[in-house]
């Protein structure tokens, strides 16, 4: 956990940096093939979640509140 806690406030920055590019991707994305996904974001943080839990080797249910794609 340790690690984590270090690169955390990194991670959020990264975040909160690509936050605005992947909204305006997913609705060029969505216009593209036609298709809306309202719960994309969604699906993004729990993809997240699932992968700093992963490589960190830490539950989902252990790690911190992290920034959302709608922040």
């Amino acid at each position: 956990m340790s690690a984590f806690v270090i690169a955390r406030p990194t991670d959020e920055e990264i975040q909160r940096r690509r936050n605005p590019y992947l909204r305006d991707h997913w609705q060029l994305s969505q216009k593209a093939i036609g298709i809306e996904i309202d719960d994309l974001p969604v699906l993004y943080d729990a993809w997240r979640r699932e992968v700093l839990s992963y490589f960190l080797d830490i539950p989902i249910s252990r790690l911190p509140k992290l920034v959302s794609v709608n922040d």
